[in-house]
């Protein structure tokens, strides 16, 4: 694993176990039983089994060790009877509002959601479970391939819809009005209340037409997410009981709703495990850090199935960086509002979108990599590199991103959709020439800053189906958009090329998939200015000042904990880990580590975070090797003078050290922690 150092000041680290052929399979759920009440470990030593939709119910904690890895059962209708819900119950874990998953892997790591028989995980096909429910699963298994050079339709980039998906929901708002009626929902981010509407609990199908796409039914303020039911679950009479507080006075529901019980609305002991929204912006649902989903995305119903991780009106408290989706049947990760911020987020080969968000999302994020296409692959790491299989042409991934506005879409709802979205690298097939690279619509806005579109079939940095629909402010600055077809909408600073900014993007006879750029790439994507941060009424200066396009300039990050590296698709050799000496320089910590060459020999480009609780991370370097100031002037204007390290602190060559003058001296008994992230 060798693009992430977790760098500890004054405090021990532990040494893990690894999952082992002993290890033991414990099923989650059962006929009768869907829920988690009370706060749950699942150790490393175990493999865990989802044989249905499972939630996780307040005030209930479930954490998840580095390392473990979670299996989910496909529905019935996929001819695996080991479920033990309804036919159309895949193996997924729901974190409902007021619940919290601690799912803290590592990159050395990472926590493992996948399908019943995929071996490509620490334990190998050991782990697979030799039973579900009662029932073997050794035919079944026995007829998914997951091998990368399997035969085509059956190998490990053709399987998908073998399981569910990951979804947390959270407290915070969302721009949901879907009862169809002549009020329509209004957010007030100043005094965080709604006006105009009242909330309502959904309780059927969407009032609004078809065209608005949207299966959270026909709520206001209050929204189902896809794929799961409205049925309550009644808190009261789990064990142990669960407890739940309604986020929402009493006066602001509509008046059918307006006491527990009542219209649709749950009674006062019970919830809805698969709604969301409230009214905290900082809303935590735990962490999400170093977990892969692969094969998700079963099929509910027509045009509804289960993203690889779902979020639906989650909190900027909320933890999400370095998560992988790979070979989801539909989106790889998907936002119903919400404020939560991500960063370091991969979409691998999914069926239809990449980064899909709607419901008045409003968050920041920053390093976003998506590759999909029905392209082969030439895999490095193989005697013939020629050997090669992609996914099927009929389930060839949809847009790179899209983003819509709230609902009821163009009236006016709010809050809108606008996120802030920075360093991408988004890959298609340019012989796709139906696909769009960055696609908003729906009157929503966003902004979009130092991005790498390739291959796609249109520019599209933001087209919109419906103008008419006034979107008011959507921003695009400083995307590259190498081999792609079209020239709509290109956006401000924009530069086309005929030639790759990337290595080896799946698309050439190179061996492997190489997401960096290129030693030869084109000027501009080494020295983009650095974004200007969010000041609006959701202002956000957590970015890491980095002035290149794309998700990774030397670094693969997905070098070393991917499932990718299992199925030998990355082009070989990255960046060292970089091994860190600590010490102390006048009270302040200081960080030094032996410097690496990049793409072409050129210097790598470092990012210094700290942390105090190992759970939220602080970026407060960006350095390279010699270099005295790097982007210096541009960092002060945005963020101020003494917020960011930007100077080499020796003078030798190969060699860094950055002192943490940002975060003021050390504290005798009080551990902080470092972490060094190449770029």
């Amino acid at each position: 694993m060798k693009h992430l150092s977790h760098l500890i000041f004054a405090v021990t680290a532990f040494a893990g176990l690894s999952v082992t052929s002993s290890a033991a399979t414990i099923e989650v759920g059962s006929a009768t039983v869907n829920t988690i009440s009370q706060d749950t470990r699942w150790t490393r030593d175990n493999v865990y089994v989802l044989t249905r939709v499972v939630y996780v119910v307040p005030p209930a904690r479930l954490t998840i060790e580095p390392g473990t890895i979670v299996r989910g059962v496909p529905g019935f209708s996929a001819g695996a009877p080991f479920g033990t819900g309804g036919s159309q119950e895949p193996g997924t874990l729901v974190i409902s509002r007021g619940a919290k998953i601690i799912a803290n892997g590592t990159a050395d790591d990472p926590i493992t959601f996948t399908a019943i028989g995929d071996p490509d995980v620490p334990g190998g096909a050991a782990t697979i479970p030799a039973t579900i429910n009662g029932q073997s699963t050794a035919a079944y298994v026995a007829g998914k391939n997951f091998a990368p050079d399997g035969p085509t339709g059956n190998n490990a980039f053709a399987q998908e819809k073998e399981c569910g998906g990951v979804i947390l929901l959270g407290l915070s708002p969302i721009g949901f009005d879907a009862d169809a009626d002549a009020n329509f929902l209004h957010y007030d981010p100043v005094t965080n209340t709604y006006a105009d509407d009242g909330i309502k609990y959904p309780t059927g199908p969407s009032a609004l037409p078809a065209a608005n796409d949207i299966k959270g039914g026909n709520g206001v303020g209050i929204a189902l997410v896809e794929g799961l039911v409205l049925t309550p679950i009644d808190l009261a009479t789990l064990t142990p009981p669960g407890s739940f507080t309604e986020p929402f006075p009493n006066a602001s529901f509509d008046a059918a709703q307006s006491t527990p019980g009542s219209g649709g609305r749950p009674g006062a002991t019970s919830i809805i495990g698969g709604v969301y929204g409230g009214l905290n912006r900082d809303d935590n649902s735990g962490v999400l850090r170093f977990c892969s989903h692969r094969y998700g995305g079963f099929v509910i119903g027509t045009d509804n199935e289960i993203n690889g991780f779902t979020f639906g009106g989650v909190g900027r408290g909320t933890v999400v960086e370095w998560l992988e989706s790979m070979n989801n049947a539909d989106d790889g990760f998907e936002w119903f509002g919400g404020f939560v911020n991500c960063r370091y987020l991969f979409s691998l080969y999914q069926g239809d979108d990449g980064f899909d968000g709607d419901q008045g999302y409003n968050g920041n994020m920053q390093f976003l990599f998506n590759i999909t296409d029905n392209l082969a692959e030439i895999r490095s790491g193989w005697a013939s590199n020629n050997t090669s299989t992609g996914r099927l042409a009929a389930d060839a991934g949809d847009r790179l991103a899209e983003w819509d506005g709230s609902e009821d879409n163009g009236v006016g709802v709010t809050p809108n959709t606008d996120q802030y979205m920075r360093n991408l690298t988004l890959v298609h097939a340019a012989s796709v020439t139906s696909r769009d690279g960055i696609f908003t619509r729906r009157a929503g806005n966003g902004r979009w800053f130092n991005a790498i579109v390739q291959d796609v079939g249109k520019l599209n940095a933001a087209a919109r189906e419906d103008n008419s629909q006034g979107a008011t402010s959507v921003q695009k600055d400083r995307i590259i958009f190498a081999r792609c077809n079209g020239a709509s909408s290109p956006g401000t600073n924009a530069i086309t090329t005929a030639s790759s900014e990337i290595i080896g993007a799946g698309h050439t006879a190179f061996q492997g998939l190489d997401p960096r750029l290129t030693s030869t790439a084109n000027g501009a994507a080494l020295t983009f200015s650095i974004p200007t941060k969010r000041v609006d009424a959701y202002p956000f200066s957590g970015a890491t000042p980095v002035s290149y396009a794309g998700c990774m300039r030397d670094n693969d990050m997905l070098s070393g904990w991917s499932v990718l590296d299992y199925l030998q698709i990355l082009a070989p050799g990255n960046v060292a880990r970089p091994a860190v000496t600590l010490s102390a320089s006048a009270g302040n910590a200081t960080v030094t580590w032996a410097a690496a060459a990049g793409q072409g020999g050129r210097a790598v480009v470092y990012v210094v975070e700290r942390s105090t609780d190992r759970r939220t991370w602080t970026p407060i370097a960006v350095v390279q090797d010699n270099v005295t100031g790097l982007n210096d002037a541009a960092i002060v204007a945005e963020y101020g003078a003494n917020q960011f390290v930007t100077t080499d602190g020796n003078a030798t060559a190969g060699s860094i050290t950055v002192t943490d003058s940002v975060s003021g001296a050390l504290v005798a008994g009080t551990p902080r922690y470092y972490r060094v992230i190449p770029q």
